[in-house]
């Protein structure tokens, strides 16, 4: 089967090799006794640092079957929590030698286990050998905590904590636990959805003490010795420090700790060795050692698939081995990597690559992160312009400084390795030949077939290829009728729409969502070979646009439900076309009554799988989705679609703007 290259090197500069440090001699000063350092381009490398790798997990675990990472003996293990009518529960120990044994407790296994729906389980256990199984079930319509711990081997209990069984005063909800641990004395700690603490003793599970109004975070609530530790955030659910409680006093300890990142979901925490604290999150993993007060970053996680936004952190385990081991969640299932020290790569990497975005993306992450791990030695550096909220925030103004910006770091050689292309003028840097042709990397790859034809040859000028597409993503246009697999462009679709006046082609929809479905496709038209705005294209390109808007009827807002007639799920009954992203089918019907019957169509085969990309083989036609330049589309043409401006007025107002923009 023919693969996508998700291309990192969306555009190569004649900066063709990687930055390199600048000397700093005093680097030996930092030398300890034993370390080891080589002299390479004028810089010395200090050895030693954690690196990542991938390991196999016991089984290859599909969607239905949730994971958890926990911890054995100061070792991983893994529990998986399958379902077939009722829970199925497995355990894995990791083995010295990185394979996994199966480990299930008999009363995890048992048939007894209620028969009920399990959400979120987790198991653990205290020091007395005694293990505990919690999740939520619904009853009566809402979320209930359950706790079950094991009696032997094979028989278990059902422990109710006081207040579990209480509801609230209008009914709607009970009291329910996010995490739950277990001390060494076998007492009850529980941390709640609103953040408070409540301890509960081992005999009779009655609340012994509550700590109201603190705002924990919910992934974070561990025990050591006779010790709870949880993460503390401030307002913006940041994460500013780690609080121990003492149980006998409830005395509590503050360590300080200041995240620079919103949200604190994906900060977990574990003990090693009952003496180190570590943090892990999105910047690396972090220790606090016994006796200190300051934190020291380990790994660094722009180095690791911390910083992979596909990616999201399930568990976390810092092993009594002196490696950490973090459980990742993914679209198509789990991974589960390990970050052991290695003394022969360079402590901080030789080389670097420096990338231009205008704004951050997951899929320039999800790249960076795959390139890291073939190249451990390159560190990646992201000059990221604006962020998500500055970016929504600017106009087009703003966006053509920082293009400017850019252009005179890149006439004067001291511009980024790698530029990403959104919102920026291809075809003008192109021309001031600033970048450099990748034909010597694509070309090979094609000819290994690793990458589809028909998309690579709209990227070439020439005999030389620029740039490439991070992603694509097919549209399918689906119809009612076998007319519509006529439709290959806006002029088919003009054409469609004239001779099918009697049905109703797609729903209304406003001017923002007619522009952002339809215009995408008329921008690779009206730009010329010399990067300019064709005039005539342009005019003639607005006249199909209006004679499609006018005979879908454009609103200037949605009633009721008007907003999501645009489906596919109503191709059946309400509407004769629909474009489409290919993220898998349902279709609704209608019943003889009246009623709605929808049927869901399962992930493709092996079979559908090979005709689709087929398909994809045969896409030619290439749309380039250009925000700066819809921007300005969007900005001109709300007096056209009413009938105050002419086709003609309209494009030399959108050309005005547009070629300045292009230009630049």
């Amino acid at each position: 089967m023919k693969k996508v290259f998700i291309v990192l090197l969306v555009v190569i500069l004649h900066l063709t090799a990687c930055s390199t440090k600048e000397n700093n001699a005093s680097v030996i000063d930092t030398l300890e006794p034993g370390d080891s350092y080589t002299k390479g381009d004028s810089e010395f490398n200090i050895k030693g640092r954690y690196v990542e790798g991938e390991l196999v997990l016991p089984e290859a675990f599909g969607k239905s079957t949730t994971l958890q990472l926990a911890k054995k003996d100061g070792m991983p293990f893994l529990y998986a929590f399958s379902y077939n009518n009722s829970i199925i529960i497995t355990g894995y120990r990791m083995k010295e030698d990185g394979s996994w044994e199966k480990d299930s407790p008999g009363w995890l296994k048992s048939d007894a286990l209620p028969k009920e729906e399990f959400y979120e389980p987790a198991v653990f256990e205290d020091e007395l050998g005694n293990q505990y199984l919690y999740y939520l079930t619904i009853e009566e319509g809402n979320y209930k905590g359950r706790l079950l711990r094991s009696k032997d081997d094979l028989t278990y209990e059902v422990i109710a904590p006081e207040g579990w069984e209480k509801v609230s005063e209008d009914g709607m909800f009970y009291n329910v636990p996010r995490r739950v641990i277990a001390m060494e004395d076998g007492s009850i700690v529980a941390l709640f959805l609103s953040g408070d603490l409540i301890f509960y003793d081992k005999d009779r599970y009655s609340i012994q003490k509550s700590i109201i109004g603190e705002g924990y975070a919910q992934n974070i609530l561990s025990a050591s010795a006779k010790t709870i530790i949880l993460g503390k955030t401030d307002n913006s659910e940041k994460l500013i420090g780690i609080d121990v409680y003492d149980t006998k006093d409830y005395s509590k300890i503050t360590y300080p700790y200041q995240s620079d990142f919103y949200g604190y979901m994906n900060t977990y925490f574990d003990m090693k060795d009952k003496k180190e604290m570590t943090l892990c999150d999105e910047r690396g993993i972090h220790v606090l050692e016994e006796g200190t007060s300051m934190w020291q970053t380990i790994v660094d996680g722009d180095l690791t698939s911390l910083t992979m936004k596909t990616l999201h952190t399930i568990g976390f385990v810092a092993a009594s081995d002196s490696n950490y081991y973090i459980l990742y969640g993914h679209q198509n299932g789990y991974s589960l990597m390990k970050y052991s020290y290695d003394e022969m790569v360079n402590a901080v990497p030789s080389d670097e690559l420096n990338i231009y975005v205008i704004k951050d993306t997951p899929t320039l992450r999800q790249g960076a992160a795959l390139f890291r791990q073939t190249h451990p030695d390159i560190k990646i550096n992201f000059n990221i312009v604006m962020s998500d909220e500055e970016y929504l925030k600017a106009d087009q103004t703003i966006k053509d400084d920082y293009i400017r910006a850019l252009n005179t770091e890149l006439l004067s050689g001291k511009g980024p390795d790698i530029i990403v292309l959104d919102d920026l003028p291809v075809d003008s840097l192109i021309a001031k030949g600033v970048l450099t042709d990748m034909s010597d990397i694509i070309q090979p790859m094609i000819n290994r077939k690793e990458l589809y034809t028909n998309i690579i040859d709209n990227y070439r000028a020439g005999d030389k290829i620029y740039y490439l597409p991070a992603r694509f993503i097919p549209r399918i246009l689906c119809g009612r009728t076998s007319d519509a697999k006529n439709i290959s462009d806006l002029e088919n679709l003009a054409d469609y729409m004239s001779n099918h006046k009697d049905k109703t082609i797609f729903g209304k929809i406003t001017l923002e969502d007619f522009m952002e479905t339809f215009a995408p496709y008329l921008t690779t038209k009206i730009i010329n070979e010399d990067g300019k705005i064709d005039n005539n294209e342009l005019v003639s390109q607005l006249k199909i646009l209006k004679t499609i808007g006018d005979s879908i009827g454009i609103v200037d807002e949605y009633k009721g439900d008007e907003r999501y007639i645009n489906n596919e799920l109503n191709l059946a009954n309400e509407i004769q076309l629909a474009l489409v992203e290919i993220k898998g089918f349902s279709v609704s019907v209608k019943n003889e009554d009246g009623s709605d019957q929808v049927q869901f169509f399962e992930a493709l085969n092996k079979n559908q799988m090979e005709q689709l990309v087929q398909r994809y083989s045969a896409i030619s036609n290439r749309i380039i989705y250009n925000g700066s330049i819809m921007t300005i589309l969007k900005g001109e043409v709300g007096e056209f679609f009413q009938g105050g401006l002419s086709a003609e007025e309209t494009a030399d107002n959108i050309m005005e703007r547009a070629n300045i923009y292009l230009s630049e």
